[in-house]
């Protein structure tokens, strides 16, 4: 009875949690991040897939740090907590676990890249591989 509890504990607050973060509109466009990175002034980006979907391209200069090993990964990021940082993924939904992750861990100016991957794609913005 007592895990059945805990059980629905911890799914009300997964739920509430993945309700914050898709509240959650601390986006910044497209343009906006490949104009700051064409000028040297861009943030920290970092792409949360797998290195298969890095591989086969990415936003220029972002950090591969791939969801399934994230926190140990966060750990080599080298800027001020206070530095801001573009996450994303394809569509979103790992980028927002990364997100929610580097909150907790102190950085207070973590933002989604509009759109993720796909987007920044169909846009045709320049990618690297």
């Amino acid at each position: 009875m007592r895990a059945s509890v805990n059980a629905a504990l911890v799914a009300a607050m997964l739920l509430a949690a993945f309700t914050a973060l898709a509240a959650d509109s601390n986006y910044v466009k497209n343009a906006t991040l490949a104009a700051r990175l064409d000028a040297g002034q861009g943030p920290v980006v970092i792409d949360v897939r797998t290195p298969d979907e890095y591989a086969r391209g990415h936003v220029p200069g972002a950090l591969l740090m791939p969801i399934q090993t994230f926190p140990t990964e966060m750990q080599r990021l080298a800027v001020d907590k206070s530095h801001p940082i573009v996450v994303y993924c394809e569509l979103g939904p790992r980028a927002g676990l990364a997100k929610a992750a580097l909150r907790l861990a102190g950085y207070t100016e973590v933002f989604y890249l509009e759109g993720h991957m796909r987007a920044w794609r169909e846009s045709g913005l320049t990618i690297q591989k």
